[in-house]
C-alpha cells in the first residue's frame, strides 16, 4: 500500500493530509476505511441518501418509480407489485428513517 500526500488549498492552505492509494485496494475497502477514519462522514452520507429518498418520494420522480422490475426488493417492483403510492410512501418513510438514522449517528459519533 502506498501513501501519498496531497496539499489542499482550501479550507487552510498548510493542512498536509495523507491520503491511501486507492489503485492499491479494492475500492469498497477504501470507503469503508474512510468511513471508519471519518465516522461523521457516513452519517452525512446517509443524511444524503435520505433526503434523496425523502425528495423523490415527494416529487415523485418518474426515474426513481417507474420501470420495468418485477424484484419487490427494488423500488419499481413495489411499485408494479403494490402500487406507485405505497411504493412513495415507502421509499419516502425509508428516506426518513435514513435522515433520523444519520442524524442520530452525528450526535453520538
Amino acid at each position: 500500500m502506498k501513501d501519498v500526500e496531497v496539499r489542499v488549498l482550501f479550507p487552510a492552505p498548510n493542512i498536509r493530509l495523507k491520503w491511501t492509494a486507492i489503485y492499491d485496494m479494492d475500492i469498497f475497502e477504501h470507503i469503508g476505511k474512510s468511513f471508519k477514519e471519518n465516522p461523521k462522514y457516513f452519517s452525512f452520507f446517509i443524511i444524503l441518501v435520505g433526503i434523496f429518498m425523502l425528495l423523490s418520494s415527494i416529487l415523485n420522480w418518474d426515474w426513481v418509480f417507474k420501470g420495468h422490475a418485477f424484484n419487490r426488493q427494488k423500488i419499481q417492483g413495489t411499485a408494479n407489485f403494490w402500487g406507485r403510492g405505497f411504493a412513495r410512501i415507502k421509499f419516502g418513510g425509508g428516506g426518513l428513517l435514513c435522515i433520523i438514522w444519520g442524524i442520530i449517528w452525528l450526535i453520538v459519533g
